[in-house]
């Protein structure tokens, strides 16, 4: 009796579902380079006094499509930063932008909660509370931003 052989495809119905999901990405980041374009972002963080906050991360999320591409930068001792989504450096997309701030973490309390150890407002941690929006534009002379956060009240 001869034996037959069946090959099942187990992931064949999900081969569509994976292609226009290709598909639905190379159609956000743009059919002509198929990549997103970015624009340098530059700027600083500071306190309201004005003394900078030494270390830590910014990142923009871009409001219209918040699931497509964030853009960090991690913040100097001065404050300063510059952004990066694909290469370091290159800056971000255009859009208006949703912005968090995460503070530096302080040596040796690596454990404790980011919300009561950090030296600003808890609320910079998170798009939904941060309240600070950004608009990045083509003219890279205008994507310098200051941003100012409050310090932590509870600390």
């Amino acid at each position: 009796m001869p034996v037959t052989k069946s090959f099942s495809r187990p992931f064949a119905p999900k081969a569509p579902l994976a292609a226009a999901a290709c598909l639905a990405v190379a159609a956000a980041l743009g059919c002509d380079s198929g990549k997103l374009k970015i624009y340098p972002v530059a700027g600083a963080v500071k306190l309201p006094d004005g003394s900078p906050l030494a270390g830590g991360r910014v990142e923009f999320q871009l409001i219209d499509n918040p699931h497509m591409v964030t853009s960090r930068g991690y913040i100097a001792s001065d404050g300063s930063f510059s952004l990066s989504t694909f290469e370091i450096g290159d800056g971000a997309p255009a859009g208006k932008h949703q912005v968090v701030v995460a503070p530096p973490v302080p040596k040796g309390d690596h454990d404790s909660n980011p919300r009561t150890r950090s030296i600003i407002d808890p609320k910079y941690l998170d798009y939904q509370t941060s309240g600070l929006e950004y608009e990045v534009g083509d003219d890279a002379s205008l994507n310098r931003f200051e941003i100012v956060v409050e310090r932590n009240k509870g600390r």
